[in-house]
């Protein structure tokens, strides 16, 4: 994760400094979360429409949030 967050924070004029291990380290890191996210939306933990919009409005604006409802086993 470190390699991830080291990666994620350089500035746009830093040139990466990761080794090819690391960056296969790092790819197969994101693809596991990738898959991770897949299977989570496959199984309805997901919101989307305005309810999306909405909590992503209140995240920017620094507004307190509430977790969405997502007993439902399909997307709302």
């Amino acid at each position: 994760m470190a390699m991830v967050t080291r990666f994620l924070h350089r500035g746009p004029e830093q040139p990466t400094s990761e080794s090819p291990a690391e960056r296969d380290a790092r790819i197969a890191y994101e693809r596991e979360l990738i898959e991770e996210a897949r299977r989570e939306i496959a199984d309805g933990h997901a919101i989307k429409g305005d309810d999306a919009r909405e909590l992503l409005r209140a995240l920017r604006e620094g507004r307190p949030i509430s977790i969405p409802d997502t007993s439902s086993p399909r997307l709302r």
